[in-house]
Formats: structure tokens, C-alpha cells, sequence
């Protein structure tokens, strides 16, 4: 049993029956998204760590959720190299679609556009325009926000050694061979500075080549985190402030004095506190250009030219990235950033500008002749370039991890291009297409799990999500749930299902094993309920599902006539079943009347198939409630006739036999016995005498419209009614002689039978047979034994005492 499912389904249930405001969905404490992200970070920490038990640490969830430690224990202990990998790609969707869904859901800031800010004053710096085009362009926002989130789950950036001599080994063996006379020998060079490569044959050193190889990774790897800070200080550290400064280089330029307040009122996303003091790159056109150049050239190691390409990502440096994308996600990054700095580039380019072309004072733009702002121009033909751009890493074969086949990294893509419509409905073909069949199972249940999270959570947040595909979904995660052994979790997923809610409950409900308590099903029903399903809709369901399935497995109720043999045998599994398929229209009274017409309708099976022992079990099933509270039109009536049945039945098996007779026990004891026996014998031959003056299950108005049900109670009246009238005279044949009049009572059954208003004849002389002529031999061995008695002839028709 996998208990971070229980845990999983706690998290949502809190956001569940009420309409949660988007804030608090999206909350970056205690939003669905975060809270989902921390319990995968969670069992990541348990996983790699070892952490089997549940601790308060520091490393661990600091929220209360309750999760069972020795089923934590069994699951952590066995967790597959794919498991973690896909808690870990989860994990980092979740945070994924926190930060993006609440931009998303953000209203857009309303200001002046680039154009109108660079008609006011062409020497606004670069910085504060390329932060008003971002703002007014979701997409860019929106990529920024995928950027962000790609540098936060980066992994650490690698430490290269700490070396705070330049080029040390070298400048050790060029000083000891000019103090040899032998300068320029061993093909080193003969200079120190950074161009030395670009101007002569020589090399460096092995170790300071191996050296700066390390360094440019390092320096990457903290780019690629967006620790440009750390990267500066590393520099400045290895003893290459040059290189720092030219790291620097791609930081735009801003000088808060040239701006006006009113710019640096509106807000820039791309700044949070902007000194007096000028920062960034004045030529950072020239600087562009010169990194693009140096990017491509030979003479630089494959590690400098990716780290001067992931400073200034366009096409033309894009192929010098390649060595150095390890990861899906290395290259997703690479893209996003390279597209937004091709728009923002060809934004300010377009836009012009003192910082961007040297214009003069003669050439500065009006306000009349601004332009729509390039950031919003063209943003559709731009959106499908990103799309196409993107679309570029389903075809990216990676190094470490996993690629775009990967379902999560699948997922990824589509929540970044905004189209989950597709998604789902793409991975719902590959659930009914056997994805459960291709992928191990405990990764299925994971994957799973995750894509019906990210439904409810686009539903809470009102996103269409495609019906279908939703319930598709829900209904694979509800199937592993089942095979988890997380009953208790079905009705709340169930719940989300569009359209056949009621009957996939019905179904869970249908699985419980008959020996399932009372208690049990009872609380099932709730938890339909409190999930938003009608519970007398799935109580009916459920009762249907159940009977439907068992009469299929029971034979038809046709044929010949069951034997004696049949009455008391035990009851089958599936008879069980079936009674039991009955109690779920008994909890609640809104479907008692459907409870009494499913137990008339299996009590004439029952009794058909001569199954009498299974008739009392389910007659005892039906509350007395049900019965009062139904008119007698509705079944009560039929369920009196049956119930009145299999009273006088019992009264027959209870009946002392006469072989009983304590013959050699005392007068008194023999004077008690008989009395007893008397009364029984005379309280079951009025019982039965009763039954058969009530035209019993003849006068069934709702039959006359029902053929098979009139074939069926039928069926009931030829088996029984001969059978209580034969038992009954055979009874009081053999009392007689213990119980003086017993004959005569045998006798009063000839008058009921010959009476044709109680219609008893019909059950004797049908199409199922013929049993008039045992019951003429009865009244002949009733009327020879009167004989006996001296009785004349006249006498044995008369009501003698």
C-alpha cells in the first residue's frame, strides 16, 4: 500500500468542496502547488537520504501531515533509479505551475509602453526599456518566469580549484627557461596575457589548461544557475578580473539619474533597487557582438566558447552551447533564454534610442512618430515561433536524465506553451492505448497520479480541461487506488468525474467483499456524499451492479420443478451475494422502496429455484421500516405473502415429530407433550388453511401487466401449495393418533382445494405438473383411517369432534 497517496488526497481534500480563491490555490506557502511540491521534495529527501523514518528535521516537510512510517519504510527502501527521477521531475512541475499559474492569473500591468517612454526621452538607458517591453508582452513575461524557475532547479554549480595565481604553472616554466637562455622552448608561449592563444602557436601549461577548462564549467554551471555574483567573485578569485568583466558585460546598462520618476514609478520587472550610481554595459551592443564572434572561434576551448554563448544565446552562438546541454532541461533553458533575448534585442533595436544607435539631440523621436510598441507587434507570429522553437526538444537526445519521451517532461512542455487542452488528451490515448501495460507499476501509479493532480488543480483554478480526457484520467488513478488497497480514497476522485461518477463508485462499491460489515458500507455511502455524489443514486447503482453480475452466474429460474432435496441446502457464494447486494438500498429510507421491490424480485428466484433457506436470509434483510413506510400496492403486499410463507415453513421444521411420543415417561409428562404438540399442530394447519383461503399470490394486480413476474409467482404457487397441503396432511394423518381430530382437519383442506374461489386447484394441475394424484392418495389413506376409526361414510365429510 502506497501511503503517500492517503498523503496526496489529505493535501487536495483541503481545497475540496469549497471554492478555494485563486490566492490561496496558488499561495506559495500553503497552495495546492506548493503543498504537492513539498511532499515530493519530501520523499526525494527520504529517498536519497535514507531517511525511512519520519523525523523533525530541518531537511524534512515542516507541515503536519500524518503518514504511516512502516508504510513509508516498505515503499522508500525499493525506490527505482525511475521512481525518483520522476518525484524529482514532479516535484518541479509542481513549483513550475505555482510560479507560471500565478503570473498567469495575474491582471496585466497597465503603462507606458517602450515606444511612448523612448518618444519622452531617447536616453532612457536600455535596462528601463527592456523592462516595459517585457511587461507588456505575456509571452516574454511568461518565458521569464520558465527561466527563473529552470535556474532555481538547476543542480549546484560545480567548485573548480581554488587558484588564486594566473596561469601559475605556466608563468613557472616560461620565468624557469628565460633564466635557462632557452625562451620559447617546450612549445609554450612566451606571454601571459588572455589573447596569447589568438596570437601564437604555443600552449599553456597541461595543468593551467586542464585548470581553465574546470573554470569555464564552473563558470557555466553558475550561469546556468543564474549566479552571475558568484561568478564575478569566483573570477576575481582565480586571479582574472578580466574575465569578470567581461562576464559582466551582459548586466544592461541603467543610470537611474537619466530616467525620469515617473518610468521608475511604473515598476520594471527586470530591477528592484536601482542606485544613483551607472550600472551595466554602455556598449553592450559592441559586447553582444564581440561574444557572438568569440563564440565561434576555434582558437577558444569548447567550455569558454559555451560560456560566452550562454551569455549572449542567439542562433548563430546557439551550436557552441551544445557541448555543454546535459540535460532536458539544459536545453530547455538554453531555448527559453535565447528567445527571450532575440525578442528583447530586436525590440530595442527597433526601438532606437541615444544607447542603442548614438543618436544626436536633432534626432530625437517624437510622440508622433511612435509606433505600435514592438513588444506587442507581431506577437502572434512571435508566439508561433516560440512554439516551433520549443517544439525543437521532442527531438533532443540528452546525456543525463531523462528526455521529452518522459511523461512529466511531456507535461512540462505543454504547461509552458499553454496548450494542457492537448496534453491531457494526448496522454489519455496513451492510457487507454496500455500505458499501464508498458510501464512498471509502481512508476505507472506515480505518473498517473501526478496528471489527475494537475486536472483538479487547472479545474480549481477554472482552466478547460477536456471532459473525456479528464475522466479517462480519474478513472485509471481510481483503478490504482483500488489495487492499492485505498478504498477509503476512491469516492473523492470519483467525485471529479464528469459523467459516470455515480455508476465508477457503484462499481468500487460492487468489489467490497460480501463479508464487508455493515459499518463499512455505511461509511462508503457517506464518503459519497460528502464528495458531492447522491448517495441514493449510488446506493441503487451498486445494488443493480451487484445483482446484475450474480443472476449471471446463477442458473435461470426455468425448467422443471425443484425437488425436496433443494430446500435445505446450504447457500452458495453467489446467493450470498446477491442478499447482500440488497442491504445497500436498506441505510438510507429514500430507497427503501427500491430495497423491497430488488428483495420481491430475488425472492421469487429464490423460491422459484426452491432455495428457501436463501429466502428467509433475505427476508430477514428488509427493515420493518421499509415495509411500514410503503404503500401495500408497492410491494409490501408481496413481501407480506412471503414473509407469511416462510413463517408457516419454519413452523413446519420446528414441528416435534411423533415418533417424539416420551411413550414410557410419566402420565403428567406425557399429558404435557401432547398438549404442546397439539397446540403447534393446531396453530400450523390454521396458519396453512389461512394462507391458502388468501388465494395466495394469485390476486397480484401488478403481475397481471408483468408476464414474467405472473410465470414466476406461478412457478412459487405449484411448488409450495402442494407441497404445505401434502406436508399438512401427511402431519395430521400420522397425529391422529395422539391428537384426536387431526383427520377431520386433513379433511377441511378437501373443501379449501374444491372451493375455486381460492383458486388452490392451480397450484396441484399446471404446466409444471401434476400433483392431484398424491394428494388423492393422501385423502384416501385419510379417509381409510377414519374407517378404521368406525366412522361410516356419511361421517367423514361432516366436522365431527
Amino acid at each position: 500500500m502506497d501511503a503517500w497517496s492517503t498523503t496526496y488526497a489529505q493535501v487536495l481534500q483541503q481545497f475540496h468542496g469549497t471554492k478555494p480563491s485563486r490566492e490561496l490555490i496558488l499561495d506559495s506557502e500553503n497552495g495546492l502547488a506548493s503543498r504537492l511540491e513539498e511532499i515530493c521534495r519530501r520523499r526525494c529527501v527520504l529517498t536519497a537520504f535514507g531517511r525511512i523514518k519520519v523525523v523533525h528535521s530541518k531537511l524534512l516537510c515542516s507541515r503536519d501531515i500524518s503518514i504511516e512510517d512502516a508504510s513509508i519504510n516498505a515503499n522508500e527502501r525499493d525506490t527505482s533509479y525511475d521512481e525518483l527521477e520522476a518525484l524529482r521531475l514532479e516535484k518541479n512541475t509542481w513549483t513550475l505551475l505555482g510560479t507560471l499559474y500565478t503570473y498567469r492569473s495575474e491582471t496585466p500591468a497597465v503603462g507606458s509602453s517602450a515606444g511612448e517612454i523612448i518618444a519622452k526621452n531617447p536616453y532612457t538607458p536600455p535596462h528601463t526599456l527592456a523592462s516595459r517591453i517585457v511587461e507588456s508582452s505575456p509571452l516574454l513575461n511568461e518565458l521569464q518566469v520558465v527561466e527563473n524557475w529552470l535556474q532555481d532547479i538547476a543542480p549546484l554549480p560545480q567548485q573548480s580549484e581554488h587558484r588564486p595565481i594566473y596561469r601559475m604553472y605556466t608563468k613557472r616554466r616560461i620565468q624557469q627557461s628565460r633564466r635557462a637562455g632557452r625562451p620559447g622552448t617546450d612549445n609554450l608561449v612566451t606571454q601571459l596575457d588572455p589573447d596569447v592563444l589568438n596570437r601564437e602557436s604555443g600552449t599553456l601549461d597541461s595543468e593551467d589548461m586542464a585548470f581553465e577548462k574546470a573554470l569555464a564549467f564552473t563558470l557555466f554551471s553558475h550561469v546556468r544557475s543564474g549566479r552571475l555574483d558568484e561568478a564575478f567573485v569566483i573570477c576575481r578569485e582565480s586571479d582574472q578580473p578580466w574575465l569578470a568583466a567581461a562576464l559582466r558585460g551582459c548586466i544592461m546598462f541603467h543610470w537611474a539619474p537619466i530616467t525620469s520618476r515617473e518610468q521608475d514609478e511604473e515598476g520594471s520587472s527586470m530591477q528592484e533597487e536601482i542606485s544613483e550610481a551607472i550600472q551595466g554595459n554602455k556598449r553592450q551592443k559592441l559586447w553582444r557582438e564581440t561574444c557572438q564572434r568569440s563564440s565561434s572561434n576555434p582558437l577558444f576551448s569548447p567550455a569558454m566558447r559555451a560560456l560566452l554563448a550562454s551569455l549572449c544565446p542567439t542562433p548563430r552562438t546557439f551550436p557552441a552551447l551544445l557541448p555543454l546541454m546535459r540535460t532536458w532541461e539544459d536545453h530547455l533553458w538554453a531555448r527559453v533564454n535565447m528567445l527571450q533575448q532575440e525578442r528583447i534585442w530586436a525590440c530595442l533595436e527597433s526601438l532606437g534610442g541615444f544607447w542603442m544607435n548614438g543618436m544626436s539631440l536633432k534626432q530625437r523621436v517624437t510622440a508622433g512618430d511612435e509606433a505600435e510598441s514592438p513588444a506587442v507587434s507581431g506577437e502572434a507570429e512571435w508566439s508561433h515561433e516560440v512554439r516551433k522553437t520549443l517544439a525543437e526538444l521532442e527531438q533532443v537526445k540528452v546525456d543525463q536524465g531523462s528526455d521529452y519521451r518522459h511523461p512529466i517532461h511531456f507535461a512540462q512542455l505543454h504547461i509552458i506553451c499553454n496548450r494542457t487542452d492537448n496534453l491531457f488528451v494526448e496522454f489519455a490515448q496513451k492510457v487507454r492505448g496500455g500505458l499501464k501495460e508498458q510501464t512498471d507499476k509502481r512508476l505507472y501509479a506515480l505518473i498517473v497520479r501526478f496528471y489527475v493532480h494537475l486536472c483538479l488543480f487547472l479545474r480549481l483554478l477554472e482552466y478547460n480541461v477536456p471532459l473525456l480526457a479528464a475522466d479517462t484520467i480519474i478513472e485509471a488513478y481510481v483503478e490504482v487506488l483500488e489495487e492499492q488497497g485505498h478504498g477509503h480514497l476512491v469516492a473523492l476522485y470519483v467525485g471529479a468525474l464528469s459523467q459516470s461518477a455515480v455508476t465508477r463508485y457503484a462499481a468500487y462499491l460492487s468489489t467490497l467483499g460480501m463479508h464487508t460489515s455493515k459499518q463499512e458500507r455505511v461509511g462508503a455511502l457517506n464518503r459519497a456524499r460528502e464528495h458531492g455524489l447522491d448517495v441514493n443514486e449510488v446506493a441503487l447503482a451498486t445494488a443493480a451492479s451487484i445483482a446484475q453480475q450474480t443472476f449471471g452466474l446463477l442458473p435461470r429460474n426455468e425448467g422443471s420443478l425443484p425437488s425436496a432435496d433443494a430446500f435445505a441446502k446450504d447457500l452458495s457464494t453467489e446467493e450470498v451475494t446477491l442478499i447482500r447486494s440488497t442491504e445497500w438500498l436498506t441505510y438510507q429510507p429514500d430507497t427503501y422502496l427500491e430495497a423491497l421491490i430488488q428483495s420481491n424480485n430475488m425472492m421469487r428466484y429464490f423460491l422459484g429455484m426452491g432455495r428457501i433457506s436463501a429466502a428467509k436470509e433475505l427476508a430477514e434483510i428488509i427493515p420493518f421500516e421499509a415495509i411500514q413506510q410503503t404503500h401495500p400496492g408497492l410491494g409490501s403486499w408481496e413481501h407480506g405473502s412471503y414473509v407469511k410463507f416462510l413463517k408457516i415453513w419454519d413452523l413446519f421444521l420446528h414441528l416435534p415429530r411423533v415418533e417424539e411420543f416420551p411413550a414410557d415417561a410419566p402420565p403428567v409428562k406425557r399429558s404435557e407433550w401432547t398438549s404442546a404438540y397439539s397446540n403447534s399442530l393446531s396453530y400450523l394447519a390454521d396458519q396453512v388453511l389461512e394462507l391458502l383461503k388468501s388465494s395466495w399470490l394469485a390476486d397480484d394486480q401488478d403481475a397481471v401487466l408483468d408476464e414474467r413476474k405472473l410465470n414466476e409467482l406461478e412457478r412459487i404457487r405449484c411448488i409450495y401449495i402442494p407441497e404445505m397441503v401434502l406436508r399438512l396432511q401427511h402431519v395430521l394423518h400420522e397425529s391422529s393418533k395422539i391428537v384426536p381430530g387431526s383427520l377431520y382437519r386433513a379433511l377441511e383442506l378437501v373443501r379449501v382445494l374444491a372451493d375455486s374461489k381460492f383458486n388452490v386447484y392451480s397450484g396441484f394441475v399446471s404446466q409444471h405438473g401434476n400433483r392431484m394424484k398424491e394428494y388423492l392418495e393422501g385423502v384416501r389413506r385419510v379417509a381409510l383411517a377414519l374407517l378404521e376409526e368406525g366412522r361410516g361414510v356419511a361421517d367423514i365429510f361432516g366436522p365431527k369432534s
